[in-house]
């Protein structure tokens, strides 16, 4: 529900939230254990996710993008 954006370059997928959420988000993703994740490190209102490839950035990106409004 707080997230705003997903986009992604290389292995790299930055997750937009709603500003103050992104620790939510964070917490959640780890939570997850997406098989396609390595970690990530969250902001104020975004969550930058490392991949283990760039298809699975992509995927990953893909997957998120989903869940936002």
């Amino acid at each position: 529900e707080c997230c705003v954006s997903a986009d992604c370059a290389g292995i790299v997928v930055v997750l937009k939230t709603l500003p103050g959420l992104a620790d939510a988000a964070g917490a959640a993703l780890d939570a997850m254990r997406l098989p396609d994740m390595l970690g990530c490190i969250s902001g104020n209102d975004a969550v930058a996710i490392v991949a283990r490839g760039e298809q699975e950035a992509e995927r990953l990106c893909y997957d998120l993008r989903q869940y936002c409004k």
